[in-house]
């Protein structure tokens, strides 16, 4: 991604949980070396999965590893969760965060959610009459990169799920059958978008 973030244009960057597959401080190490590449390059999120976690929603390596201090101060981090109890280890932290970012003239809000969904796509009226895209990827381990391609020429969002370890499209999954669930276009007008003041 650090090298084609220029030639592909990456503007953010997600990763939708399980960073880890044991919830163990080597693994931890290896992931920070990773994803600290990140850092200063392109903006980023972190979603935790069930294997960066214990079975109690103990994320404490995770919040050791990806503080939310560590993020601070980069304009595109929006907050965290934060809580008064005693249990900070679950869901504070940076356990569950936003970031914004901005890419062919449109703003986004990411914030992650753990799920067994797969993927899952829904299209609503916002309230002030506008179209609210909100798109759910968790491929569980699989592999799973999913692709927002923005292209101003033919008025669309690409999105495309690449499997990594297969090197190949995904065109189904056990939970999700349906191809367009992961290999699909948005409509966006980017030229309304430009005539904006």
């Amino acid at each position: 991604m650090v090298a084609n973030k220029k030639s592909q244009k990456i503007a953010f960057v997600s990763h939708v949980g399980d960073i880890v597959e044991i919830n163990r401080p080597e693994e931890w190490a290896i992931a920070k070396l990773h994803l600290d590449k990140l850092r200063g390059v392109v903006p980023f999120g972190l979603t935790v999965g069930n294997h960066d976690m214990k079975r109690d929603g103990d994320a404490s390596l995770f919040q050791h590893t990806f503080a939310a201090s560590s993020f601070n101060g980069n304009d595109w981090y929006l907050e965290c969760y934060s809580h008064d109890r005693e249990d900070q280890h679950v869901s504070a932290n940076n356990v569950n965060s936003a970031q914004l970012f901005s890419a062919g003239g449109i703003n986004f809000v990411f914030s992650g959610d753990q799920s067994r969904v797969t993927a899952l796509r829904k299209t609503t009226t916002g309230d002030h009459g506008n179209e609210v895209h909100a798109l759910l990827s968790d491929y569980m381990s699989r592999g799973g990169l999913r692709l927002l391609r923005f292209v101003p020429s033919k008025n669309q969002v690409q999105v495309i799920t690449y499997d990594s370890t297969l090197d190949q499209l995904v065109e189904s999954m056990p939970y999700v059958p349906d191809r367009n669930q992961h290999q699909f276009t948005i409509p966006y007008d980017f030229s309304a978008r430009k005539q904006q003041p």
